[in-house]
C-alpha cells in the first residue's frame, strides 16, 4: 500500500473509465508502416482516456474492454496528442500498413466495411462538422459516442438513441449510452451549456442524498478519491478556503470511490476536518457527467450554476478573483 502511495505522488493521477465486461489483449502491428520522420516512440495507440506509446517496438499490446470497438492511432508531440487514425478494432489482431503521412491511405488488416464509416466519422468529428445520420446510426459512431460521451449534451445522445434502428439497439455502446442518460437524471448538469443544478449521491450514513444549489452562494466542487495523496493533502487548503470565503463560497467534495468502508475509514483523521457536504460517487456518474479525469479536479460554479473555472490536478488559485 505504501508504495503504491508512493507512486500516486510521483505520478499525475489519471483515472480511467474501465467498462464493466472481461478485458481482451489487442495486438496492434506496425511492421508494415511507413513512419516517415515520425519516432516510434512518439507513436501509440489512444483509446478513452489511455495512451500507450510502441516504444520502439513493432508491435503493442492494448486492452479493450468490448468488442468491437473504436482505437486511435496518435502521435505524441509535446504533450500533445496529434490522432492520425481511427481505427475500428474487432479482431484481437490489428495490422496497419501505408505511410503515416497519408493517413488517408493507410490500411487496416482485416478488412472490415465499418472501418470506412470510422474514417468518414473521423473526418466529420476533425472537422468539427456534425455527423449526418447515415453515419450516426452506425456501430462505430455509437462506441465513438460512448468513449466521447461527455463531451455531449444529453438531448443530443437522447436523439441519437431514440432514432436508432432495433437491430443496434442490443449492440454494448447503446446499452452504455443508455445507462448513461439514465444515471444523468441523478444529475443535474448540462456538459454542452456547462450549467448545474443538482446531483445525488451517498452521503455518510450511507444513504442517498440530494445536493442542490441555493443561488446564494458560489460552489466549489472538489473531485476526489482516497487512493489520491494530493487529494488528501489538499483537505487543508479546503478547511482554510472554507473559514475565509464562507460567506461567499460552499464546497462540495465528491469522492471517486465504490467501497463505502474504505471512503469512510481511509485517512480518516485527514476526512474528519471536512465540515462541508462530502458525498460518495459509488458508480461514478458524476465523476463522467462533468468528465472529470484527473485527481485532483476542482469547478467553479457561480450562483446561477453556471461554471466559471476548472482546475485538473492542482489546487485553486487566485480563487477570490473569479468570485
Amino acid at each position: 500500500m505504501k508504495a503504491e502511495k508512493t507512486l500516486f505522488i510521483l505520478l499525475l493521477l489519471i483515472f480511467t473509465i474501465s467498462g464493466i465486461a472481461q478485458k481482451t489483449a489487442i495486438k496492434i502491428d506496425i511492421s508494415s508502416l511507413d513512419l516517415g520522420e515520425v519516432q516510434v516512440n512518439t507513436l501509440g495507440i489512444s483509446s478513452s482516456s489511455t495512451f500507450s506509446t510502441f516504444n520502439n517496438e513493432k508491435v503493442l499490446t492494448v486492452e479493450a474492454g468490448q468488442l468491437p470497438t473504436l482505437m486511435k492511432l496518435s502521435i505524441l508531440n509535446k504533450h500533445k496528442l496529434i490522432d492520425k487514425k481511427m481505427i475500428w478494432v474487432f479482431n484481437p489482431n490489428v495490422k496497419i500498413e501505408g505511410p503515416l503521412e497519408n493517413s488517408g491511405s493507410l490500411k487496416i488488416l482485416p478488412e472490415n466495411d465499418e472501418q470506412i464509416i470510422a474514417d468518414k466519422i473521423f473526418i466529420k468529428v476533425a472537422k468539427g462538422q456534425e455527423v449526418n445520420d447515415d453515419l450516426a446510426f452506425s456501430k462505430p459512431y455509437l462506441v465513438y459516442l460512448a468513449q466521447e460521451k461527455q463531451f455531449y449534451g444529453k438531448d443530443y445522445i437522447n436523439r441519437i438513441l431514440t432514432s436508432m434502428p432495433d437491430q443496434l439497439k442490443n449492440f454494448w455502446a447503446y446499452k452504455v449510452l443508455n445507462k448513461y442518460l439514465k444515471d444523468l437524471e441523478r444529475i443535474g448538469y448540462d456538459a454542452e451549456n456547462k450549467h448545474f443544478t443538482y446531483l445525488t449521491a451517498i452521503n455518510k450514513l450511507n444513504e442517498e442524498q440530494k445536493f442542490e444549489m441555493k443561488g446564494d452562494k458560489n460552489l466549489l466542487i472538489d473531485f476526489s478519491f482516497s487512493g489520491c495523496p494530493p487529494c488528501i493533502v489538499d483537505i487543508d487548503k479546503l478547511v482554510k478556503l472554507n473559514k475565509e470565503l464562507n460567506d461567499q463560497l460552499d464546497i462540495l467534495t465528491v469522492w471517486n470511490e465504490s467501497d463505502y468502508e474504505i471512503w469512510i475509514n481511509s485517512s480518516k483523521k485527514q476526512k474528519d476536518k471536512i465540515t462541508w457536504l462530502s458525498l460518495m460517487d459509488k458508480n461514478g456518474s458524476v465523476i463522467k457527467a462533468f468528465g472529470v479525469k484527473v485527481f485532483p479536479t476542482y469547478i467553479l460554479i457561480n450562483k446561477n450554476g453556471d461554471v466559471l473555472k476548472k482546475w485538473t490536478g492542482k489546487f485553486p488559485k487566485n480563487i477570490k478573483k473569479h468570485l
